[in-house]
């Protein structure tokens, strides 16, 4: 389950990470969960025998909620840039832009 900007795409990568989706539960971006979501994917999960995964930003959000089951498992993702380099050249044209933009309209 997952509630961000595109859960679809977090599930293409569990996927890809050889991971077995049995059922999948999008939410919208920032959801709030409550406590009876949690209650009805955790009993869906222990009557079909499968695991909770969601991402790290839903686990943070739900620690220290009441009900939240300790078995749900984080999939860490990672980005990787195929050029950082370039990455690195385009935000520091952006911030040189915006720079020149603040101190030449006084």
């Amino acid at each position: 389950f997952a509630g961000i900007g595109d859960p679809e795409r977090f599930f293409r990568s569990l996927r890809a990470g050889g991971i077995d989706v049995a059922r999948t539960r999008p939410f919208a971006d920032h959801h709030m969960f409550s406590r009876e979501e949690i209650a009805a994917l955790a009993a869906d999960a222990l009557r079909e025998q499968l695991t909770l995964v969601t991402t790290e930003k839903d686990l943070a959000r739900l620690r220290g909620s009441e009900g939240v089951p300790d078995d749900i498992v984080p999939f860490a993702v990672e980005l990787e840039f195929d050029e950082p380099a370039k990455l690195r050249q385009l935000i520091s044209d952006h911030l040189y832009k915006a720079r020149e933009r603040r101190f030449n309209t006084r």
